[in-house]
């Protein structure tokens, strides 16, 4: 479809400066709180650049810090693990996956419950207008900033860490800035996910079909993107006008979906892939529904080739099926669209980043952390080489232990304990019908953050028996 130049500049202009505003307006919301999501931000700003400090002026003098405990990762799952161990630990943070998503100024409103108990503030505290099934992105970073502050963490906010064992054993941490520091007793990993599945991890290559030449042609054309790159645009995202493709029914794929019809002003949405996990009982896709459900067509089946010829792009799945409008089921031919993203979930293949680094080339084992049937944690451990000493244990949390590789090794009870109890915590941070939560959740990641602390990690000693070794 052909647009004249100069009305297209004109409306998108518009569109930018509505999007930017809209934006805008959810950010100052926070100045509406109890409490506001900038004062703990300054003062765990404050503690990250003293800790720097401090652990600049030891390494320059020969020192390296050892703790005896300590946790990578700043999000919920962190942050709840710091809240209730019981006394201050090393905590690693940097800039989350979630403060660049600066297009998605809200997330879903899901079943919370669970924070109180892991002594974590209601969200609501920093974002009074709260309403309906969506609540301040910012408000639920703020969460896990108080927690931090709260706990008396000793909080370094110097970007990715890299693991490595020492002679003696022990866990040697090295940050963004080169600080040097070692961990004797217990690592806490709380990364969160890898990166968005693309969809040369997905379909298959055949003899005339190499989805990484499909892919290479669409970004050379900049007509493919992941949602995390659609929901990290601050202003009107592309689409004005457009009928933007998303492959992938789950994931991002509703956030991407609202982003593209209420501040694109993309014409209609196609969505190909089925929805699991009960997501269409939820408040949020219902919510979708109500909403924009009249601009959005869902194909049930999962795409199989992607092409890209003479400047159009071109989907296939494994049988002919209908689009059918998200609100009226009224079925149709898939449009032409003219922007994919993809929303198919996170790469699944390899254990987290720091779990790679500290193996090796050591075999991984997987071990889940059971506690009243239900999954707090996974305990990670490596093949011993030669008469290299033991390392000590690796406690995956939250959105980390959601999935498991298929290049780690864990025995079939292992594996069997590990899905039936995730199922029990899944049942127990869903306390009304549907799956409004599910693995890599903000009340998942709160549930095991606080569990394993205090099964586990118990006022900074680790606990030496069952379930936690």
């Amino acid at each position: 479809m052909k647009v004249a130049r100069q009305p297209f500049v004109v409306a998108g202009g518009l569109v930018f400066i509505v999007g930017l505003i809209g934006v805008l307006f959810y950010e100052l919301r926070s100045l509406g709180g109890a409490q506001t999501a900038e004062k703990v931000k300054v003062v765990l700003d404050a503690k990250a650049e003293a800790e720097a400090r401090s652990l600049t002026t030891k390494n320059r003098a020969g020192q390296i810090p050892v703790h005896r405990i300590a946790i990578v990762g700043d999000g919920i799952a962190g942050a709840a693990a710091a809240r209730n161990i019981g006394v201050p630990v090393r905590v690693y943070g940097g800039k989350s996956r979630w403060e660049g998503l600066l297009g998605l100024p809200e997330v879903w409103q899901t079943d919370l419950s669970v924070f109180k108990s892991a002594n974590l503030e209601d969200p609501v505290v920093f974002d009074s207008y709260a309403r309906g099934g969506r609540i301040l992105r910012l408000a639920i970073i703020a969460v896990a900033q108080e927690a931090l502050v709260k706990s008396g963490a000793e909080y370094l906010r110097t970007g990715p860490v890299t693991l490595h064992s020492s002679p003696s054993g022990a866990w040697k941490l090295v940050d963004a800035d080169g600080h040097v520091e070692l961990v004797t007793e217990a690592l806490v990993v709380a990364t969160g996910l890898l990166r968005p599945k693309r969809i040369t991890d997905v379909l298959a290559a055949d003899k005339s079909y190499d989805p990484r030449v499909a892919r290479l042609d669409l970004v050379a054309a900049k007509m493919i993107m992941s949602g995390d790159e659609y929901l990290s645009i601050r202003a009107a995202p592309p689409g004005l006008g457009q009928i933007i493709g998303i492959i992938g029914g789950n994931g991002s794929a509703s956030d991407v979906a609202i982003r593209a019809i209420r501040d694109a002003g993309a014409k209609e949405v196609v969505i190909w892939g089925g929805i699991d996990n009960d997501l269409d009982k939820t408040i949020g896709y219902i919510e979708l529904i109500k909403k924009y459900g009249d601009k959005i067509c869902r194909v049930e089946d999962n795409v199989t080739k992607v092409v890209f010829v003479a400047n159009a792009i071109q989907v296939s799945t494994s049988v002919t099926t209908p689009c059918k409008s998200l609100s009226s089921g009224t079925a149709k031919i898939s449009p032409p669209v003219d922007l994919l993203i993809e929303s198919m979930g996170r790469f699944d293949f390899d254990p987290p980043e720091l779990i790679q680094q500290a193996a090796d080339g050591r075999q991984i084992s997987y071990h889940p952390v059971i506690a009243s049937n239900r999954l707090i944690g996974v305990r990670v451990s490596f093949d011993a080489v030669g008469d290299q000493p033991p390392n000590p244990p690796i406690y995956l949390i939250g959105a980390a232990a959601s999935w498991l590789p298929s290049n780690v090794h864990l025995p079939p009870g292992d594996r069997t304990a590990y899905i039936d109890g995730r199922n029990l915590t899944l049942k127990y941070v869903n306390s009304t019908a549907g799956m409004e939560n599910g693995p890599p959740s903000f009340a998942v990641a709160a549930f095991m953050g606080w569990q394993l602390a205090t099964t586990c990690l118990s006022k900074g000693v680790p606990a030496p028996g069952a379930p936690c070794r």
